[in-house]
């Protein structure tokens, strides 16, 4: 291998580019991408791997070297193929994320950063893949009828093979964080045309979360491609692979039936398990699943922890995720009916205290398990369930929550994130001395960027029908005469963003309402930050979170009065609370005009969020199940160790 040295500064992002006799096409691609980076000055490097070329690939892409310092080139004579052309490039890649893209040109670069921002902004995802195949994907490519059906029969193998449910797999453009993609080229098995199958394969057996995204496709000239050549390597590589496949379910399926289809369990320390319907690397976990993963991973200093929880997606059915083991079976609704089988088979000799996570609908174990227990519950779906879920199950899950769970838990202790929870529960006829606080918190640091000189509102959470989004885009119609420079900033995603974005255009304000999408962390606490105001018009929250993430950049709220909402302000001190839409446009526009009343809630905000913490709240979780587990869990007794679970008062007036 002859390897120029390449250049030691870092990236952002690392584009890999294999090459084999690409001279009449790599020229259009180098000259798109090289020229696109260089305008707008983005931190990416190209490595161009020439492998066991016979044209004049090398020369063109030497005179791009000549004029852009962003260009490497390595090149092999080995026949790894373009997997083993790639995987040497991404070896010696130094971006912060790292993908490899065809030098035929049928993304352009525009497509190419696209993904690159989506795999940026979205911190819960470790790679993205262009899909010409799901919807919204635009192709000026007419595929002849052969390959259609070549395309169709290969992808059928792959679906019941392998099990991966990617559209394309194929896709000659794909991104991942640097140290994902370098871990997946470590252990590629085939290394040629079905490489793309193997490097989603390995994806899948670790659990990566990776999202395919619709992209438009041009036409590109002189494809290499001939399907009768291709069919005798292409099967003999999915004979290897299967066999790969068949190898690693086999030694899967002999380790369980050694441990007895259970994890090992050690006798030193006691079993916990939890039952929750979704777990962190869900696609749709939020807020309550980021609270059961700090309490999980901080119980697992003195306990064993098993959460069992749905499956979703290409995730296997066991993994461990930081000292915690999770057991993945079933979907929204069956992953209830698969608790109880697995409790019944598995789970109940070895088990010494289940903690079962309400939300929505709760597991009912107090009709299989006489196991110690407590029930964590965020908040009530209640009438939500009609705007969110589809007839019947609306009706099946309404009936279940208000109705049929209070009187099966009646007896049961429960933990909860906030008082008007809290007060929810007691109207269940669940005692007061049943019910203990645990209240969310915030990791987020303060931002070190300025507060924005322009009038700038913020909303920063999913988008859905109960959040009311569509309040904080009537309140900037309603203010823009007055502020003629105000904009509206809102992250986050949901299955509302069309008919928000549909709003803003109709009320004649898309120029001031910016949808950012998904957003990093930092992202968003500089957002917060830059914000004068944080926006929360949700009808109901568990707990304001991301109230808290705004306080913690000295940025107030608005909100309205409602469970949840109002247990994270301070009404008039840390944000001001209100009842209606007229109400709710009023205090913007009072803060918005009142500089002086709006730095001053933003320091009690700011000094309110910094009294709360994670640690805290999981020492808190597992005291609780810590008393239950030893049976001495009751509040008409003095407690053993020193937490009453009061009201906590706030002195913000020092």
């Amino acid at each position: 291998m002859n390897t120029k040295v390449l250049s030691k500064t870092k990236y952002q992002l690392s584009l890999v580019i294999p090459a084999k006799n690409e001279g009449s096409r790599i020229s259009r691609t180098i000259s798109q991408y090289a020229t696109f980076i260089q305008k707008h000055q983005l931190s990416v490097e190209l490595i161009i791997v020439i492998n066991g070329t016979s044209d004049n690939t090398k020369e063109i892409v030497q005179k791009y070297q000549a004029q852009f310092p962003f260009i490497s080139i390595l090149e092999t004579s080995y026949a790894s193929g373009k997997g083993g052309a790639i995987a040497l490039g991404i070896s010696q890649a130094k971006g912060k994320y790292i993908g490899f893209v065809d030098a035929d040109g049928s993304y352009t670069i525009s497509e190419t950063y696209n993904l690159y921002n989506k795999l940026q902004n979205s911190p819960q995802l470790d790679g993205v893949i262009a899909s010409r195949k799901i919807e919204g994907a635009q192709s000026d490519q007419k595929e002849s009828l052969s390959r259609k059906f070549y395309s169709f029969g290969f992808h059928l193998l792959i679906k019941i093979f392998f099990g991966l449910i990617y559209k394309d797999t194929q896709s000659g453009l794909k991104i991942f964080k640097s140290s994902v993609i370098k871990e997946l080229v470590s252990k590629l098995v085939v290394t040629k045309w079905t490489f793309d199958v193997n490097l989603l394969l390995l994806a899948k057996y670790l659990n990566l979360v990776i999202e395919e995204i619709p992209v438009k496709v041009v036409t590109k000239n002189g494809s290499k491609l001939n399907f009768k050549s291709a069919f005798t390597q292409v099967t003999s590589e999915l004979i290897t692979l299967k066999y790969f496949d068949l190898k690693y379910q086999f030694q899967i399926l002999k380790d369980r039936l050694v441990k007895h289809f259970s994890f090992k369990l050690a006798p030193t320390k006691p079993n916990i398990l939890i039952l929750s319907r979704r777990y962190i690397k869900h696609p749709e976990a939020g807020g309550a699943e980021v609270y059961l993963q700090k309490v999980a991973e901080y119980l697992t200093k003195d306990n064993n922890v098993y959460v069992f929880t749905s499956r979703a997606g290409n995730l296997t059915d066991r993994d461990t995720i930081n000292n915690v083991n999770v057991i993945r079976r079933g979907g929204q609704f069956t992953v209830y009916i698969y608790a109880f089988i697995y409790y019944l088979l598995y789970f109940r000799k070895d088990m010494n205290l289940i903690l079962d996570i309400q939300t929505g609908i709760p597991f009912f174990t107090p009709l299989y398990s006489a196991k110690p227990k407590v029930a964590l519950v965020h908040h009530f779906g209640g009438k939500q369930f009609f705007s969110e879920v589809k007839f019947p199950f609306s009706l099946i899950g309404y009936v279940m929550e208000q109705y049929i769970a209070p009187f099966v838990y009646r007896n049961q202790k429960f933990i909860t994130v906030s008082e008007s929870t809290k007060a929810e529960l007691q109207t269940k006829r669940i005692k007061e001395k049943n019910i203990y606080l645990a209240f969310n918190a915030v990791d987020a640091k303060a931002s070190l960027v300025r507060r924005n000189s322009t009038p700038t509102l913020s909303y920063v959470g999913r988008l859905k029908k109960y959040k009311q989004v569509e309040i904080a885009i009537e309140t900037i119609a309603a203010l823009a005469s007055k502020y003629p420079q105000l904009q509206l900033m809102i992250g986050g995603t949901g299955d509302q963003e069309q008919t928000l974005q549909d709003l803003a255009s109709n009320l004649n304000v898309t120029d001031k309402v910016n949808f950012l999408g998904y957003i990093t962390e930092q992202d968003k606490n500089d957002l917060l930050k830059e914000s004068m105001v944080f926006l929360m018009p949700s009808n109901k929250e568990g707990f304001g979170i991301t109230i808290l993430e705004a306080g913690k950049q000295g940025t107030p709220t608005i909100g309205f009065d409602v469970a949840g909402v109002k247990n994270a302000i301070i009404n008039n001190q840390t944000g001001i609370l209100v009842n209606t839409k007229a109400e709710f446009i009023q205090a913007v526009d009072n803060l918005l005009a009142n500089d002086t009343l709006r730095i001053g809630m933003g320091k009690q905000a700011k000094k309110f969020a910094n009294t709360f913490s994670w640690n805290k709240t999981a020492e808190k979780v597992s005291k609780i199940l810590l008393a239950q587990l030893n049976n001495n869990l009751d509040t008409n007794k003095v407690y053993p160790w020193d937490l009453q679970f009061e009201k906590v008062s706030y002195n913000l007036t020092k």
